[in-house]
């Protein structure tokens, strides 16, 4: 049985997409495994490789939380390194400790019947960029990527969404697109 690579996550505006792509050009020389504008989102929860018959489930329940929360805007502030800057793993864009989020994502959790670590915030990102990390510990000046950026994106859905790779392309692809009540 096929097994699937799925999230649940929140699309971003098509307008941001193209903003974020236009600010991650400042930076392509880096060795960066730059993420592609069309997949651009924010994670809330990775589930993990599933067969058919628990992602129709999870479509079920993502749907249940989600008619439990409602809509509310996120807001990003800058791109830098995540998720420790000192020693980083990603490019992304960061943004402010959210109620609306942290409920959403303690909706998702409970009808999902997942148990994770108690947190008082939960602070978006979307991530623009893997670092390869051999040929970044090869830089003998890493550079700097900072850069204030105040975004304000709506949440007024949330998505599960299948990871594939299409001819060496990794896309997302939309199974359920869950609105927010």
């Amino acid at each position: 049985m096929k097994q699937r690579k799925i999230f649940i996550g929140i699309r971003l505006p098509e307008y941001v997409k193209k903003r974020l792509s236009e600010k991650m050009e400042k930076w392509k020389n880096l060795p960066v495994r730059w993420s592609f504008e069309e997949n651009l989102h924010i994670t809330l929860l990775f589930i993990g490789y599933i067969n058919d018959e628990a992602m129709i489930d999870i479509c079920d329940r993502t749907r249940e939380a989600a008619e439990k929360s409602g809509g509310f805007d996120i807001k990003f502030e800058k791109i830098g390194f995540g998720p420790d800057e000192k020693n980083p793993r990603m490019v992304w864009l960061s943004g402010e400790a959210n109620e609306g989020l942290k409920n959403l994502a303690a909706n998702l959790e409970k009808e999902l019947g997942i148990t994770r670590t108690f947190r008082n915030e939960i602070r978006p990102h979307v991530t623009l960029g893997r670092i390869r990390q051999t040929a970044w510990k090869n830089i003998t000046e890493p550079p700097e990527v900072k850069e204030k950026l105040s975004i304000s994106v709506p949440a007024n859905s949330i998505d599960v969404m299948e990871s594939v790779l299409e001819k060496g392309k990794r896309k997302f692809i939309t199974l359920e697109s869950c609105p927010l009540k």
